[in-house]
Formats: structure tokens, sequence, C-alpha cells
């Protein structure tokens, strides 16, 4: 955070989960050093021998997990979106720094902060109730393996229709509640007034003097019956304003408000002495619809609020509108709210969707890379992905919007679930070349780092579904998904990890 300001990034939607995020990383890893430390600490009790045990056993482990999460989120700086390559770099930094602080700090406060033997006695009690879980889970992920793997598989494959059935969204008033005094007004204002938000049609001539020929006005008053008419499904124009406007109204008065008179007059000169009048009587008006050049101009229409990807199809028609219309006469630039929110929202979830399959691609080489096996590597990303995929399929059953705060969901997942994978398979390998037995290699591992794994996933879930206390909508989806994620990465990692390991080494 201090990066951060350091650096003039200020905090934006993406970036306000960098905190939790490296609460959430950080709090990993450092259980799995205090874990194991107060194990050895209680056979030996030598402090800088169970800080080196500890760190022998696991340093390997919780390097690799820091770097594989910070080559991860290094992808998102590749975006196209600001606030995108803020969260990947600075999140990236911040795993490194959490790694550096785990192997350096937290063992040299172990070896400082005064401990009594009580202390180190309850820290690691040898006939713990935890244990007896975790053997349980052993025994059952290794014995079932292949009815946990058909099973896994038949979930995904549920999940793979719910995926299908996802949609893009992005609207913030519908996050607050419907009797919030700012949505009741943005509502009624989208109802009887018009609309509230809005689209700015920039027309630029080429010349100057261009908005005072007869032929440009008409191409406006033409475009302005057009978009009158322009419908998309969710989308409608309410009121257009242009100089044409202007010019009509000013015809009209000057003709004792005769209605078959509020058109542009055919008058070259008495369109002359209209604009004139505009230019002394209305300067302020005049000026926030045309240069002073008459060069450029611009029309503005207003619609109402409703989901950004809506929009998109509303400013192609605008666009196909324009173009016909004005042809080589002018050449026009659509901006404005609208356009903004729309081709933000568009540019940020491509940004992501392609960060999420470049740090896919680079973890997964760091796997093979761990396992030393391009197979197994490969197979070992299952318990990965699995947890993402489910968490996706339920946001396509329960049409739970796919906002940006949904789309971060991703971004944690990626670091939880591949810290945890990593330590499961680098303790598993460890214990299984020593004992040459799957299910006692798989014991060994749920009783060391499975303990900090439940342990950190109880604590991080608890903490993510505190966030459904929320009012906004968008961050009660964003702590419920993120709580199912983390929940189904540890499930992933006690039952569908040790089963794939199960069917690979039983072979051999």
């Amino acid at each position: 955070m201090g990066l951060m300001a350091f650096f003039n990034r200020p905090l934006k939607t993406p970036t306000t989960i960098l905190p939790s995020f490296l609460m959430a990383i950080g709090v990993g890893a450092s259980v799995h050093v205090m874990t194991l430390f107060f194990k050895y600490l209680k056979k030996s009790d030598n402090r800088k021998e169970a800080i080196a045990r500890t760190l022998e056993h696991s340093g390997l482990a919780i390097t690799i997990t820091g770097l594989t999460t910070a080559a991860g989120l290094l992808s998102f700086s590749m975006a196209d979106v600001a606030p995108v390559v803020d969260l990947g770099l600075f999140a990236a930094i911040g795993a490194l720094l959490s790694l550096v602080y785990t192997l350096v700090l937290l063992p040299a406060l172990l070896a400082v902060t005064p401990l009594c033997n009580k202390t180190v006695e309850n820290r690691y009690p040898s006939k713990f109730g935890l244990d007896k879980v975790l053997e349980q889970f052993a025994k059952f992920s290794v014995s079932r393996s292949i009815p946990i793997i058909l099973g896994s598989g038949i979930i995904l494959a549920i999940a793979f229709i719910g995926i299908t059935m996802l949609e893009l969204s992005h609207n913030p008033l519908h996050w607050m509640p419907k009797d919030t005094p700012v949505r009741q007004a943005t509502e009624i204002i989208d109802k009887h007034l018009s609309g509230l938000i809005n689209v700015e049609i920039l027309i630029d001539t080429h010349r100057d003097g261009g908005f005072k020929s007869k032929e440009i006005l008409q191409c406006l008053e033409k475009l302005r019956h057009n978009l009158d008419h322009l419908s998309t499904r969710k989308v409608t124009v309410g009121n257009t304003t242009s100089l044409a406007d202007m010019i009509k109204h000013i015809h009209w008065s000057l003709n004792n408000n005769i209605e078959e008179f509020y058109q542009i007059p055919d008058d070259p000169k008495m369109l002359a002495q209209e604009l004139l009048l505009l230019e002394t009587g209305s300067p302020e008006n005049l000026s926030t619809l045309v240069d002073t050049s008459y060069r450029v101009g611009r029309v503005t229409l207003h619609a109402p609020w409703v989901d950004a990807v809506s929009y998109g199809r509303f400013i192609e028609k605008i666009e196909k509108r324009c173009r016909e219309i004005f042809d080589d006469r002018a050449s026009v630039t659509i901006t404005g709210n609208i356009p903004i929110l729309s081709r933000t929202l568009h540019a940020t979830m491509q940004s992501m969707i392609n960060s999420y399959l470049l740090a896919g691609v680079a973890i997964t080489l760091m796997m093979i890379l761990l396992i030393g096996n391009l197979k197994i590597g490969c197979l070992c990303m299952l318990p990965n992905l699995l947890p993402i995929l489910i968490v996706m399929g339920v946001i396509g059953w329960l049409k739970i919007p796919m906002d940006m705060y949904t789309m971060l969901v991703g971004s944690i997942a990626l670091g939880l679930v591949v810290d945890d994978t990593v330590h499961f398979m680098y303790n598993f390998q460890r214990y299984y070349t020593r004992t040459h037995d799957v299910e006692q290699a798989v014991h060994m591992t749920l009783k060391t780092a499975g303990r900090a794994m439940l342990i950190t996933s109880i604590v991080l879930a608890t903490g993510a579904f505190v966030f459904m206390f929320s009012t906004l909508k968008s961050i009660q989806n964003f702590g419920f998904l993120t709580g199912i994620t983390i929940i189904l990465a540890l499930l992933a990692d006690f039952l569908l990890a040790p089963a794939l390991m199960a069917c690979i080494y039983s072979r051999k």
C-alpha cells in the first residue's frame, strides 16, 4: 500500500481487494511455518534446530508457491486497463514481499519471542482430534480414488453447463438496495425525465463555418429523427440536443410561435441572421454545441441507466446511422458516459480473461518444473482448475451477474488454490520417496501440510463470508463466491489430489 501511494496509484475497484488478498497469501504461508515449527520445537526443545528443520521441510514449497503466485498475478500487468495493470503489478510485488517476510522475518520473530513450555504443548498437542479427521480423509481419498475422480468429472460436467449460462454484467445501480434514495431517484429520472446517462456525438466538418451550412444542419435534423426512433432490447433514446434545435427554436420564436416555422430556414441570409442572434443573445448555450469557428459540433442524446453490457449494440447502431447520414461530409466520433462505460467494461473483461489464461499457462509450467514430470504436472493442475470451474458454474446456475467484483474472485482463487496444491504435492513426493506407500504418504502429508491448509482455509473462508453482511449486492456475491472457492479448493486438495496420486502411483 505504501508503494502505491509512493507511485501515485489511487485505489480503484479491482485494487480494493489487495489488502485482503495479500493477507490471505501471508496467512497461508505463515501458518505452514508456525505449524511445523511448534511440531519440531516440541520434539527437540531447540529453537534454532526447530526453525532449521521447518524451513528445510517447507521452505522450498513456500518459495515455489510465492513465485508461482507472483508469476500468475504478474500476467495481469499486461492488461489494457490501468486498474487491472495495478492489480497485477502491486499484487505480485506484495506476494514477493510476503514470501521474503515469511522466510526471513517470521523465523527471526520465532527465534526471539519468549515462549513458555505450556504454549509449545498447546500449539501442537499429540492427541488432537484434528489428526483423526485428516487420517480419515487420507484413507477415504486413497481407497475411493476412482469414485472420487468420476464424481469430480460429473460435477465438472454440470459446472460446464452452468458456465454456458454466464452473462457479463456491470450495473452499479443494482448493487444497492431498492429502497436506497439514490437508486430511487435515478429510476424516476429514467422513467419520467428522458434518462440520466448520455452519449456525445462529436462531428468535425474539417472546415471553418461548416455548421453554418444548411446541408450540415439538415443532416443534424435527419440524425435527430433517426435517433428518436432508435432502440435496442433494453436501451431507448430519451431526447437529443444539437445546434439544429436552437436554430429551429429561434426561427419559431421570430415567426410568432407558429408551429409550421419550427424548422431550419431555407434562406441562407435568414440562417446567418439567426446564428448572429444566438451569438449575441445566448453565447454560453451556443458554445456548448459548436466551437467558435463553427467547424466542430456536438449532438447530445440521453438514455436510461441500464446494464453497461447492453450499451454495446446501442452504440453500434448510433455509429452506423451517423456514417449513413454524414457520409463524407464530416467525420463522427462517439463518446460520452455510455461509450466509456461500455468500452471500459469490455476492455476490462477481455484483459482479465487473457490474464487468467496467461496465469494458467505460467502456473502449469511451474507445476511441471516442481513435479519434474510433464504428465503428472498437467494432471496436478486439475485440483487447481476444478474449484474455479465449479464456482463459474455456480455463478451461471444461480444467475449471478459476471461483473468486475465477480471476476476478481478468480485472482484470489489462483493465489490460494495453487498454494495449497503445491504444498500438498511437494510434501506428498517427499513422503512417498521415503515410504513408497501412497496412503501413508497422503496421511503424513495431511498431518503436516494438511493441518496448515485446513486452518488457513477455515480462517480465510470465515473472513470471506463476513462480506455477505455488506449492504452492496456485489460485495455480498464477492464474499459468498470467495468463501465457496476456498472451501472447494480445500476439498480438491484433500480428496481429488490424493485420488489422482493413488491412481498414478499405484501402478508403479
